[in-house]
């Protein structure tokens, strides 16, 4: 995706005049000498302390595009499974496209590749192009040049699905959706067949949060901008009904509504000694479901 990013804003567009998004947007004028096939095989320089002396100086990777705000490419390596940048590398795009190449059989029965077909199919062009021209000009068109490429010879064979899976001529087997899923907003919920169940959820949300305390009612800061909510519904195990008011977190920018975010949760070596204890002493363990959990930090947003 950000590669694909990357060469759209180098793409000349006709909504620009034909410019390029990075120039309008940054004035400054596009390189393409940097661009590579994407997926292409590569080499990259190893680090002289990564390796000894009887080890190959460069190791086989794949280009996966460039990272903005650092000078080099990036590159994937398929052994470790995990992605880098690197400068010194060599490109081998040449290795990319034979490979893609697949034989296919002409009309004699002789294999020949997609390349020799792709040549062909360009040389048909070139003397239909010929002839009109001819034409236009009255001049003798060659015997050769009055050839037409052969159609395409296509399967007559009938493609006849399984009945194993319930496919047949009399009987066509369907999969029908009857769950309706979760309500996406307030109104979805309202008119929902449960809206009465959806009803209480929100009404026992509202009475938690006034409960304990959760917001206060103030002036909006010069400056600043309120962040907006939303009710997020889930249902559990079929009879459980919870909706949550929650705030539009999307809505915020990183440096300018908050700072960083964290989330105070309990570690599992905590719960494992719980148990051992547990076990250790013989003693009875009880679960308890929290209907309402608040996390306990000092905003100043």
């Amino acid at each position: 995706m950000n590669h694909a990013g990357y060469l759209i804003n180098r793409s000349p567009s006709t909504a620009i005049d034909l410019q390029t998004p990075k120039e309008i947007w940054r004035g400054e004028h596009v390189d393409y000498s940097t661009l590579q096939i994407f997926g292409c095989l590569e080499y990259s320089l190893v680090d002289s302390q990564k390796r000894n002396k009887l080890e190959a100086k460069s190791r086989k990777y794949r280009f996966i595009g460039f990272t903005i705000g650092v000078k080099g490419f990036r590159l994937w390596d398929p052994e470790t499974r995990s992605a880098f940048n690197s400068r010194d590398v060599v490109f081998d795009e040449e290795s990319m496209l034979q490979g893609s190449k697949t034989d296919v059989k002409s009309q004699d029965g002789a294999p020949v590749s997609s390349a020799d077909s792709q040549t062909e199919s360009v040389e048909f062009s070139e003397i239909s192009d010929t002839s009109v021209e001819n034409s236009e000009t009255g001049g003798d068109i060659d015997e050769a040049t009055q050839e037409q490429p052969r159609p395409l010879r296509r399967s007559s064979r009938i493609s006849v699905p399984p009945t194993r899976y319930g496919w047949s001529d009399e009987h066509v087997s369907f999969a029908l959706v009857t769950e309706a899923g979760d309500p996406a907003c307030y109104r979805d919920a309202i008119e929902a067949d449960d809206h009465d169940k959806w009803v209480t959820a929100m009404e026992q949300e509202m009475e938690s949060l006034e409960r304990n305390e959760t917001w206060s009612l103030v002036d909006l800061p010069k400056g600043s901008k309120a962040i907006g909510c939303k009710w997020v519904f889930r249902k559990k195990d079929k009879e459980q009904y919870k909706a949550r008011l929650v705030a539009k977190g999307f809505a915020q920018k990183e440096g300018v509504d908050y700072n960083e975010i964290f989330s105070p949760v309990v570690k599992h070596t905590s719960i494992r000694l719980l148990l051992a204890i547990v076990a250790q002493f013989d003693l009875e363990l009880e679960q308890m479901d929290v209907r309402t959990a608040f996390l306990h930090g000092e905003l100043e947003q």
